[in-house]
């Protein structure tokens, strides 16, 4: 049996990716170029400011923390790709000249992306590193709302497309390189550069023919070619001793170049290279990191100075040049497209972490004189939580980056997805949806002194629409259970005090509830009726804990286990004509473990987990050996028959942390099980089929 997997950083259409694959993201950053010094540079002076004509629009950055490229197929489509709002890989496209943007797939297994190119609005490329450090170019026909990935025989960082068929990367391979397509990005082949250069971190190509590279390198960190890379010439050193970090030709002729570390520049050329001159940026601008242009004569640089993000523009050829934006209106910006000669976009990141300021995405259709932001849609949950209570309906919950609470809402057994952001900042750990209309939510509210309270969010909608219900003061909201529409439990852990409570009536009213005396951190819970539930988590002084109510909670009793449990994370109970059957999983000490009941719990028997298994944090039944868990890089299918596990979905784990993990799984009467959990930078959850 093969499970898929299913990216759910944007809230569109997904896609079942089949194998192995994970979706850590981490978002490309700034990149540090090269400092200009007084070593023969023709260094000019820029006016530090010379126009106040821009306006930024801020928009949410749990929406979009980093935007690492941007390109545009023409002058109405384009793609731009980055970091979301847990720093996972975030795509997002626009038809319409960047009026609206909505969210695109990229599959599951990229690590890191960027930057991308456009060669039309159908033709997109992009690079990306796998989680297996695969380095690969992904290739789209739909202008980027799918990606097929095909290997690159360098580390490239660099992207040209001039057509629709010729594409070329530039990186390293021991030394500067360079790689060319002629297919499309289907497949690549290594041509031969001047090894004097250290690495190539840019190109940019206006014809098949004639491209420029730039880069590191002693002393010469630019190259070109004239007769499609069949051979590359060094071109004159332009008197920066540093490295460039960006390049843009919008002729044969032209091209312009920016780096800087500390001291931002730029180098530019009229003449196809025989010739470079060098500018110094005002000393308040550290680091260029993106360049393009409208046209031989008006181009822009974007980057990062004084805490703030910048955008220098020319429009004289790179004659001279002047900062475009009030320095305190935004943050950085790293790179820019122009589909026209009159239109760019210019995108960034929100700075710090967890990011403090508005993200840039600015948008100008006069050639810079004036510039407003785009707002993007679209939210990167960090998901802890899924129930399916159909085949069809999946609800999915967890935080954002601020730790607001959302939900991700599925109604045609996962092939759409929606997310909402809840009126109420609570943070939510866990979900269960006893119909397809009815769920609760269960998670913490941040109170002033930093003291964490349950809260719970329920629909009777199938989740369009979201009410907080009250609970006493209590801790946690880690674990929920809802037997009916009537009865739930929720229960939680502050420090060293474990707590439960209880409603009989939908939520209208909740009441407090005295938890087992040995257990300090409940983890899951799981009733099979109004009153029957069994509850597992932690105590310090016995390790796991399995405990069972009969009577609707008001007493709970403790279960004697087989061997040592060193932690109790998941329990699954089903009710059975004589009794009821519950599924536990654990841990001791960093080892997987399940245990089984048939008779309530009088007795435990321990099953066999593959060797090597690692936590596992929950699990879920459809019936009685039809079960499904979930933990560190896996999910693990029980065979009724044997009572032995065997793993049927792996992560790749690396030898140390952070670790990919699932800690949520549930299983519906028929259908696909859905598990829902983290990469080191990104939520994914995980679909398979009934049976192994």
């Amino acid at each position: 049996m093969r499970f898929g997997v299913v990216d759910v950083r944007r809230p569109v259409r997904s896609t079942r990716w089949r194998g192995r694959g994970g979706c850590v993201v981490v978002a490309l950053g700034v990149v540090v170029g090269g400092l200009l010094a007084s070593t023969g540079a023709s260094a000019v002076a820029v006016p530090a400011s010379a126009t106040s004509g821009w306006a930024v629009r801020a928009f949410d950055a749990s929406q979009l923390i980093g935007a690492d490229s941007v390109s545009c197929g023409n002058r109405l489509h384009c793609v731009t790709v980055g970091g979301t709002a847990d720093r996972g890989p975030g795509e997002m496209v626009t038809s319409d000249g960047g009026a609206s943007w909505s969210p695109a797939e990229l599959p599951v297994d990229v690590a890191t992306v960027g930057p991308v190119a456009c060669a039309s609005a159908r033709r997109c490329t992009a690079l990306a590193t796998t989680v297996s450090y695969a380095q690969v170019a992904l290739v789209s026909r739909d202008g980027g709302l799918t990606w097929t990935d095909r290997p690159l025989p360098i580390r490239a960082s660099g992207l040209s497309c001039p057509t629709s068929t010729v594409c070329f990367v530039a990186g390293s391979a021991a030394h500067g390189a360079v790689a060319i397509s002629v297919d499309g990005g289907l497949s690549w082949h290594r041509q031969r550069v001047p090894q004097s250069l250290q690495s190539l971190s840019a190109i940019s190509c206006p014809s098949a023919q004639r491209c420029t590279a730039v880069g590191s390198g002693t002393p010469d960190p630019i190259v070109s070619t004239s007769d499609g890379g069949s051979t590359w010439v060094v071109q004159p050193d332009p008197g920066g001793p540093g490295s460039l970090d960006a390049v843009a030709c919008p002729t044969s002729a032209a091209c312009v170049a920016v780096g800087g570390a500390g001291t931002a520049f730029f180098v530019s050329t009229a003449n196809s290279g025989q010739t470079w001159r060098a500018q110094q940026a005002p000393a308040s601008v550290y680091t260029f990191d993106g360049v393009g242009c409208a046209s031989r004569l008006v181009c822009f640089a974007v980057g990062y100075g004084d805490a703030t993000g910048t955008v220098f523009g020319t429009r004289n050829g790179a004659m001279t040049w002047r900062d475009e934006l009030d320095p305190s209106s935004l943050r950085p910006v790293n790179a820019l497209a122009c589909p026209t000669s009159t239109h760019c976009l210019a995108v960034g990141d929100s700075g710090g972490y967890p990011p403090t300021g508005p993200t840039p995405i600015l948008d100008t259709v006069d050639a810079g004189a004036t510039w407003t932001s785009q707002t993007m849609t679209g939210v990167n949950p960090k998901l802890d939580a899924v129930s399916c209570p159909t085949a069809g309906t999946c609800v999915a919950v967890g935080r954002t980056t601020f730790n607001v609470g959302l939900t991700q809402v599925s109604t045609d057994g996962g092939r759409h997805w929606t997310i909402q952001q809840l009126p109420d900042a609570v943070e939510l750990q866990s979900v269960s949806c006893p119909t397809s209309r009815q769920c609760w939510a269960a998670g913490g509210v941040n109170e002033p002194g930093g003291q964490q309270y349950a809260g719970v969010e329920h629909t009777s909608d199938g989740g369009q629409t979201w009410t907080k219900q009250e609970l006493p003061p209590t801790y946690g909201g880690s674990g929920i259970s809802c037997p009916d529409v009537t009865h739930c439990w929720v229960i939680g852990s502050g420090g060293f005090s474990a707590s439960i409570d209880v409603t009989t009536d939908g939520g209208q009213t909740w009441s407090a509830q005295t938890p087992p005396t040995n257990l300090q951190n409940p983890h899951a819970i799981s009733c099979v009726d109004d009153q029957r539930c069994w509850l597992v988590g932690y105590d310090s002084t016995v390790g796991g804990v399995v405990a069972a109510t009969t009577d609707g909670g008001q007493t709970w009793s403790e279960q004697s286990l087989p061997g040592t449990l060193y932690d109790a994370f998941g329990v699954a109970c089903l009710s059975t004509a004589s009794s009821v059957a519950c599924e536990v999983t654990g841990d001791v000490y960093g080892n997987g473990v399940a245990l089984a009941t048939a008779d309530g719990g009088t007795t435990w028997t321990r099953q066999t987990l593959p060797q090597g298994a690692q936590d596992l944090y929950s699990v879920s039944c459809r019936s009685v050996g039809d079960c499904r868990a979930v933990g560190v890089g896996a999910v693990m299918t029980l065979h009724a028959e044997t009572g032995i596990w065997s793993p049927v979905f792996q992560l790749p784990v690396p030898s140390s942390g952070p670790y990919p993990y699932l800690n949520s799984v549930s299983c519906p009467t028929s259908g696909p099980c859905w598990a829902a959990g983290q990469t080191p930078a990104g939520s994914l959850l995980v679909s398979g089929p009934r049976r192994a």
